[in-house]
């Protein structure tokens, strides 16, 4: 046995390690129904079995197979394998891919798990679509295990449906198609793959709509199947999920998976909050559900900034939470989202402690995308108050202004408002500062870009008249977003000549919401 195999071997015992008893009974279906091997009766599985399923894995050298495995399973397979290192990071997350497609049509295919054919005529013009797989299991799933039954009543009451009956329930590929606003003049076609032991078992199709939850569309929904795949026509599009049950259980098992799911999905909104200290500020980023009528918080902190979601969320989505200070760092967390803290008074959050730069209050840019695709999913300005910063003495400065005093104080908010609105007005009608600096050392401003902005590297390049094609061959010929938004910036500067000014490059980074990006420039 050579060394890959070797650690191939160690790769996967650590993954069955991680499995529980009914995960390892939902596995051991799935992989029984597709090998033809005895699957064990009762609740236990032989150790003998358990071997076998291993070895049948290990000559491929490649996780996939297990990975559909578990799909099939209603198993989430990138929470089990997230924080190894020795597992490739596409098998991490949940699977997304985008191209350019035309009014001639085309196909965009995750391979191995879902394709989307897009017949001719369907499109009136060169379109970016995006589709992604859904981790239903992660969605139901508890955070004390990995199969979609652990979550198991849910919020629902324990005689939604037998335990035994859940076991019996399987799953396809669950998908998302993102067509970003274009119109269509007919159907498009999803394509996935069907799991081993679903003969004579119905399909269930349903659909999540924003701000409306989850319905059963099977009824509604034109569906081909065959014996290794099945095949829907749609022309509105959100997540929809792959469910098949026994027959005779087909009608109880869709609404308890409907009222399941609509209680792991998320309305968010997302707020700052700050607690001043004399030489930094504890930073805290918190997500509410819209259900939690309250603003308020931990003692100390004060809120400084809020937006809500631009779609809705789910239980096990995993964001990345980026925070920009304008003229000091930029850091960003992890956060995976659990739906009970998010339906708490205090929500859940991430923490971050952050220096103030020069001295002065903080204020800058909260920025949250979703992984693996980094869609953006709520972006806000936070600014601290500055009369509740305490002094290097600990105590707190108030504001260097006198008012009148026949005026009565401004709530904060509405100081805050005015600070706003000042300072756009001070930048003029074109919301860009003229430049008095002479000549500017564009490379070192590409590089400040970069830094901030690199995240957002697609939308600044449609702002300087890339097109889609053109943002689609950056993407697929550089290897992360830093190396993108260079090779664009590159890209502009050399197209545009003496048109490439620091002027132009401040308006579109304004444009698409990074101002002080843009002023710092």
């Amino acid at each position: 046995m050579d060394s890959r195999t070797t650690e191939f071997e160690q790769m996967l015992d650590t993954i069955f390690s991680r499995l529980d008893k009914t995960d390892v009974r939902l596995l051991m279906r799935v992989w029984s129904a597709r090998t033809g091997k005895q699957e064990s009766p009762g609740s236990g599985v032989p150790a003998d079995l358990i071997k076998d399923m291993k070895n049948e894995y290990i000559p491929t050298g490649d996780l996939r197979m297990l990975e559909k495995d578990m799909t099939a399973a209603g198993i989430s397979f990138p929470s089990v394998v997230r924080d190894l290192s020795d597992v490739p990071e596409d098998l991490k997350y949940t699977k997304t891919t985008e191209a350019a497609v035309g009014p001639t049509g085309g196909e965009l295919e995750i391979p191995g798990f879902v394709k989307l054919v897009v017949p001719p005529g369907v499109l009136q013009q060169d379109t970016m679509i995006t589709i992604s797989t859904v981790d239903v299991a992660a969605i139901l799933r508890d955070s004390e295990s990995f199969n979609w039954t652990s979550g198991y009543p849910w919020s629902l009451g324990e005689d939604v449906c037998p335990r035994e009956l859940l076991e019996q329930v399987l799953f396809s590929p669950a998908v998302d198609v993102n067509l970003h606003g274009a119109e269509l003049n007919g159907d498009l076609e999803v394509q996935t793959w069907r799991p081993s032991g679903s003969e004579g078992m119905e399909c269930l199709l349903l659909k999540h709509h924003d701000g409306e939850g989850w319905t059963d569309i099977t009824a509604s929904t034109v569906c081909r199947m065959y014996p290794d795949k099945i095949s829907i026509s749609l022309r509105s599009f959100s997540p929809v999920a792959y469910v098949w049950a026994p027959v005779e259980a087909v009608i109880s098992v869709g609404k308890m998976i409907v009222n399941a799911l609509s209680s792991r999905t998320l309305d968010c909104r997302f707020a700052a909050y700050i607690k001043p200290m004399a030489n930094d500020v504890h930073f805290h980023v918190v997500c509410r559900d819209q259900s939690v009528e309250t603003d308020d918080y931990l003692p100390g902190f004060t809120k400084c900034g809020s937006n809500l979601a631009m779609f809705d969320l789910f239980h096990g989505d995993v964001l990345e939470v980026a925070v920009s200070v304008r003229g000091g760092q930029s850091e960003s967390k992890p956060l995976e989202l659990r739906s009970n803290p998010c339906h708490n008074k205090y929500g859940q959050n991430i923490q971050m402690l952050l220096d103030r730069p020069n001295g002065d209050c903080v204020k800058g840019e909260v920025d949250v995308k979703k992984k693996p695709s980094f869609r953006t999913v709520c972006q806000f300005i936070f600014q601290e108050e500055d009369d509740i910063t305490p002094s290097k003495g600990g105590k707190t400065k108030g504001h260097s202004k006198k008012r009148s005093q026949a005026s009565p104080p401004l709530p904060k908010k509405k100081r805050k408002e005015l600070k706003m609105h000042q300072r756009d007005e001070e930048a003029g009608p074109s919301a860009v500062r003229a430049d008095t600096t002479g000549a500017v050392d564009m490379e070192e401003s590409f590089e400040k870009v970069i830094e901030a902005t690199s995240h957002k590297w697609d939308d600044l390049a449609r702002k300087l008249g890339f097109s889609e094609n053109q943002i689609d061959g950056i993407h697929n010929s550089k290897i992360d977003q830093d190396h993108r938004c260079r090779e664009m910036l590159r890209r502009w500067r050399d197209r545009e000549g003496r048109g490439a000014t620091l002027q132009v490059l401040k308006q579109a980074l304004i444009n698409i919401g990074k101002r002080w990006t843009a002023e710092g420039l």
